[in-house]
């Protein structure tokens, strides 16, 4: 009996540690996902050229592939992270821009964020 009691608790003791971990990382990504929605309505706000797009994917690409491993296992990797995801959404300001100005243009948009959401 005591046995089968300390089973129960080890697979209880598990499956919150499991849950925290899934809460956490979704709180993450959602974060991220807000974060980079701010950086692109600033980007939208400021009217930035297309040529920003490029110079943004190229630079959150390049801070992935050679910055954020190096801090993959350190805290300071959550804040790269939050880096490349403000900088993609930064790019995707003139892109905004232009469907904006588009018949139903804030319906298309309106529409991609609540997919993605």
């Amino acid at each position: 009996m005591n046995q089968n009691y300390s089973t129960v608790a080890q697979r209880s003791s598990s499956v919150l540690a499991t849950n925290k971990v899934l809460r956490n990382t979704y709180l993450l990504l959602s974060l991220t996902l807000l974060f980079s929605g701010l950086t692109a309505g600033l980007s939208m706000f400021l009217n930035m050229p297309p040529m920003t797009y490029l110079i943004s994917v190229i630079s959150g690409m390049v801070i992935a592939m050679f910055v954020l491993p190096r801090f993959a296992h350190s805290t300071a990797g959550i804040g790269i992270v939050f880096l490349i995801t403000g900088l993609l959404g930064f790019g995707l300001g003139p892109m905004l821009t232009m469907y904006a100005s588009l018949p139903n243009g804030g319906n298309i948009i309106t529409l991609s964020l609540g997919g993605t959401g």
